[in-house]
């Protein structure tokens, strides 16, 4: 996955943005990039001009090939976020460990770290299997190291065996089983 640069998501105008964005479009296009993540900081209020840019700026992206998903931060409402994602053409980011997804088949989350708590817990994953059930394709983004990645993704791949529905909802690791419905996790370096 390809996530724009700040400058990007703070959805300015001029030479930095415009340099930013073409260069964020091209990384996406040599890597072919699945998804492209736009992220918001908690400066961007929930106006309709903001809005507008959002919309204009997922329109820029050739829908051909590439997921669009918008993680905002700051006072946005929930079903303000999924609607305004939704309108942009792009969906929703949460984190799945602290609040229900958005419906859909598709699914991609960051599941953030907190303090000295860098992995969720073994009850935060339950929580994260459980939302993630009957996605046709889910991907994960954690805060942290990559051998904390890798920690929870075997954590919540055995949770979801637990559940006896990794295989019935098509979620296996990506690494090591490649069906056409994987669990990617990625941690905050890539």
């Amino acid at each position: 996955s390809i996530v724009w640069a700040r400058v990007v998501g703070e959805l300015g105008a001029g030479k930095a943005f415009e340099d930013a964005l073409t260069k964020s479009l091209e990384v996406a296009t040599v890597r072919e990039a699945r998804c492209i993540v736009l992220q918001t900081p908690a400066e961007l209020r929930p106006t309709g001009a903001n809005r507008k840019k959002i919309a204009a700026l997922f329109a820029r992206i050739p829908p051909e090939g590439t997921l669009r998903f918008w993680e905002p931060h700051g006072m946005w409402e929930r079903e303000d976020v999924i609607d305004t994602a939704r309108s942009a053409g792009a969906l929703p980011v949460f984190d799945v460990a602290r609040e229900e997804p958005a419906s859909g088949q598709v699914l991609y989350t960051r599941l953030r770290a907190l303090g000295a708590q860098t992995t969720p817990s073994a009850a935060a994953l339950e929580r994260v299997a459980k939302r993630v059930q009957g996605r046709r394709e889910v991907f994960v983004v954690l805060e942290g190291s990559r051998g904390a990645a890798l920690r929870v993704k075997s954590g919540l791949v055995a949770t979801l065996a637990r559940h006896n529905s990794a295989r019935e909802a098509g979620i296996v690791p990506h690494a090591t089983t490649p069906l056409p419905r994987p669990l990617v996790a990625e941690d905050e370096e890539q």
